[in-house]
């Protein structure tokens, strides 16, 4: 009774508004890879996933940004954190897709689907206490991001294209004091959702019109070089360019709406982490053996939400969170040893118990 006492406290000094923006966050990013496994790019459903892309990765980097002030400790943090995850999580994707038969190279520095976002915060947090030295780096920021497109060397390898691009998003939650969230988050909540419909009918209109032309991914998802996406340099840079006027309008609207209170999305978004390596698989493993199409309707909205909503919240639970702890902090306290001591291959499952290291209970750094 008293251990429960003792839990609900620390569950209370959690920022729970932040949780639960990481909680919706995470859901729509599985929804949008659950669409894109399963449906035809029809209907509304479509539409929905254009808008959700406009605001998505922007308000994920704002939020690394923001929780990542503390540019010396993050930056000490970066490799532990965030390597090792990167290199399990990618290479199993890879595993899993080659034995589902799926013609895949695998590349040491190319991260496959998702977990380009754990190699891009790595750079951010170890060149970001050299770089905040740059007179006038957002502007600059955005500009190398605008000609990043015409570099068609930029793509995948070791993510660099959305490193650069999304790079701005990063600053903004770097330089973002307190209050200016605290004021976005008393935008009243009419005003709120004209903004977001408004931002959302003009981000979809313009991916409308260049999508037809786009060969390998949406323009908004900025992976690819403007003429690898079939688009001119003044196409692709209108593109390039509207995402960083829409997503900060967007970003503050869903920061309005966000929940303040406890709900399902709280849970969610404190092992926002865990949800975020581990999604992919249900997908791999179950849902792609169906080979089910489905068809971009209401009723499949309805469908693909209730999925996020409950996969998010089964990858959320303590349980999940506590096996991911234990079996990267054995790994963590292998490669990364608190003493000099010679290395033993099977000190990773015998090796001498060090104490385990301790979680800021109100600390939202590990989003995803």
């Amino acid at each position: 009774m008293q251990q429960r006492g003792i839990a609900a406290q620390k569950n209370s000094r959690r920022d729970i508004f932040m949780d639960n923006l990481k909680g919706l966050l995470i859901v729509s990013v599985v929804f949008v890879h659950m669409y894109d496994m399963t449906c035809a790019k029809t209907g509304w459903t479509h539409l929905m996933r254009l808008a959700i892309l406009t605001v998505q990765m922007p308000l994920f980097m704002f939020i690394s940004g923001y929780f990542g002030k503390n540019i010396s400790k993050r930056r000490e943090e970066a490799v532990r954190l965030y390597l090792i995850p990167f290199f399990v999580f990618n290479t199993l994707y890879f595993l899993v897709r080659h034995w589902q038969g799926e013609d895949f190279t695998y590349g040491i520095l190319r991260p496959f689907n998702m977990y380009w976002y754990l190699l891009t915060l790595i750079l951010y947090r170890l060149l970001m206490d050299n770089l905040k030295q740059v007179r006038g780096l957002f502007p600059l920021s955005i500009g190398l991001a605008l000609l990043a497109g015409l570099d068609q060397h930029l793509g995948r390898t070791l993510s660099l294209s959305r490193a650069i691009c999304f790079f701005p998003f990063y600053l903004m939650g770097i330089y973002c004091p307190k209050e200016w969230v605290e004021k976005a988050k008393k935008i009243p909540r009419p005003a709120a959702v004209l903004l977001l419909v408004l931002c959302t009918l003009i981000a979809d209109t313009l991916a409308l019109l260049f999508e037809p032309l786009a060969k390998v991914s949406h323009p908004y998802q900025l992976v690819n070089s403007y003429v690898t996406q079939g688009l001119t340099w003044k196409e692709g840079m209108l593109m390039r360019l509207s995402i960083y006027l829409l997503a900060p309008i967007m970003g503050a609207a869903v920061l309005a709406l966000c929940a303040r209170r406890r709900c399902i999305l709280t849970q969610i978004g404190k092992n926002s982490l865990e949800v975020y390596l581990l999604h992919a698989f249900p997908m791999l493993l179950v849902l792609q053996k169906l080979e089910h199409y489905f068809p971009a309707t209401g009723w499949t909205i309805l469908f693909l939400i209730a999925y996020s909503l409950v996969v998010s919240r089964l990858l959320a639970c303590d349980g999940v969170a506590r096996v991911y702890h234990a079996v990267f902090d054995r790994i963590e306290q292998t490669l990364f040893p608190k003493e000099e001591q010679p290395f033993f291959p099977f000190s990773l499952f015998f090796g001498r118990h060090r104490p385990k290291r301790t979680r800021n209970v109100n600390d939202n750094r590990q989003t995803p």
